[in-house]
């Protein structure tokens, strides 16, 4: 152990002895030298180790500044440049849209209600919009949607721009079977298919043109009800337009709509 010398500048006269002494004991002394000696030891560590343990605390404090990017996601924000691949994905799917923004220019019957009897793209017209009589028990009087004669599992299309995408909700509407709803926030209107049956129906962002549903049946027999809303999904229902119904019932608008 290092012998740190004695301090000499509180040396004290002892009236019984004579002897002249310094309070400080040698084991305080030596205590004293082994604690300089490790703050000489630590600071010698310290000015040897400071370069890496910056660059460490620089490192940790990037990372908490941009959120856990890795150096590579850093150096390309910097440097204003994308990644090569984009991991993230999007927890609520929206609209997204290359195709027209304004609503078809449907003309003639395409613009109108569809008819009872009337036929779009080879399917009959069994019920229109408007007051009817009761069709079948627990069957509206007041038909709030346009019924198709269509057989079981015919392919239903989402539509829309074309080009664009819609957001399809599928929920169950009880004994009337399955709905898909979704809306066309370019054309300002919404829609829903209803009668489906179970596990025909694909939720979620779908292309327009591509299949989405297929039709069931319920009350008078296999067909599709189609309902068409103002603004969102929970718009009013309103008289749908015969251009669209046969834009489900094909993927394609009426020639010479758009």
């Amino acid at each position: 152990m290092f012998e740190f010398p004695v301090d000499t500048s509180s040396i004290v006269y002892s009236p019984e002895t004579g002897d002249q002494h310094n309070p400080v004991s040698l084991d305080t002394a030596y205590r004293r030298g082994d604690f300089l000696i490790a703050i000489a030891v630590t600071g010698m560590a310290i000015a040897i180790l400071a370069p890496g343990l910056n660059q460490i605390l620089q490192n940790s404090v990037g990372v908490l500044v941009r959120g856990g990017q890795s150096k590579s996601q850093i150096a390309n924000a910097d440097n204003n440049t994308q990644p090569a691949t984009v991991s993230q994905t999007t927890n609520a799917p929206t609209v997204s849209s290359n195709g027209p923004k304004t609503p078809p220019k449907f003309t003639g019957s395409w613009a109108s209600s569809p008819l009872r009897s009337q036929n779009i793209a080879g399917f009959p017209v069994t019920s229109a919009y408007g007051p009817r009589t009761s069709p079948c028990a627990g069957c509206s009087s007041m038909h709030r949607g346009a019924d198709i004669g269509t057989p079981m599992y015919t392919p239903l299309y989402a539509i829309g721009p074309l080009g664009s995408s819609v957001n399809v909700r599928c929920w169950s509407n009880g004994r009337w079977g399955w709905v898909a709803s979704f809306s066309v926030p370019e054309w300002g209107v919404s829609f829903d298919y209803v009668h489906l049956p179970v596990g025909e129906c694909k939720s979620g962002l779908q292309k327009v043109g591509t299949i989405i549903a297929k039709s069931g049946t319920a009350g008078t027999g296999p067909h599709l009800h189609f309902q068409q809303r103002i603004g969102g999904t929970d718009g009013e229902k309103i008289a749908p337009q015969t251009g669209y119904v046969y834009q489900t019932l094909t993927g394609k608008l009426p020639g010479g709509s758009q």
